[in-house]
């Protein structure tokens, strides 16, 4: 099932502008209902939430229907990696670069046959999305605060494909991939290890 992140992490990155907020629980871009992952217009609210693999995480602290380019990104860890304060967060949402909401619990991706949709929800009808959308992409981990800096980028936004992420040692190796998978991002002679031996 493409796209699901059963049972793992995930990150959503989207640039949307609302052209009018005129029905509850708009989709912005969606896999489903229930134990999929969605980022909506949460009921008759003014802002957006996020709902990935449980409940969704609620309104942050400001509207997003003011005809303006927003940024979200929405993350999922069964781990509870997301670190802000309040958490360690299993769903978190952050708009235009802060922290917007989240839950503490930890989620259950699961699979439902469905295709992502853009703009509606591919598991309940006519929750079309009013408004513009861009540079959406998806990750199957989820993101580091920089990361979600260098995305939002004080609101100039920067295409993910214009450079690339942190790299201190200069190895090739983004910071984030390194401490992963156990490597150091301040040593560039880790780039010549096998570390499938």
């Amino acid at each position: 099932d493409a796209l699901a992140f059963e049972g793992g992490s995930m990150s959503l990155s989207a640039w949307f502008r609302v052209e009018r907020f005129d029905k509850s629980w708009q989709a912005v871009v969606a896999k489903g209902e229930g134990n999929n992952w969605r980022t909506h217009r949460r009921s008759a609210e003014e802002g957006v939430a996020y709902a990935g693999g449980q409940g969704d995480t609620g309104t942050g602290p400001f509207g997003v229907n003011d005809g303006e380019w927003h940024h979200l990104v929405a993350m999922a860890s069964p781990d509870l990696e997301i670190e802000e304060e309040g958490g360690p967060y299993g769903t978190a949402l952050y708009v235009d670069g802060e922290f917007y909401a989240g839950l503490t619990t930890a989620p259950a991706l699961a699979v439902n046959g469905l295709f992502v949709r853009i703009g509606e929800n591919p598991a309940a009808a006519d929750r079309e999305f009013a408004g513009d959308m861009d540079d959406i992409a998806l990750w199957e981990r989820i993101l580091t605060a920089d990361e979600i800096a260098w995305l939002w980028n004080d609101g100039d936004g920067t295409p993910v494909i214009s450079e690339p992420p942190p790299d201190t040692d200069g190895d090739g190796m983004p910071d984030y991939w390194e401490e992963k998978y156990g490597l150091n991002p301040n040593d560039p002679s880790d780039a010549a290890l096998d570390c499938n031996e």
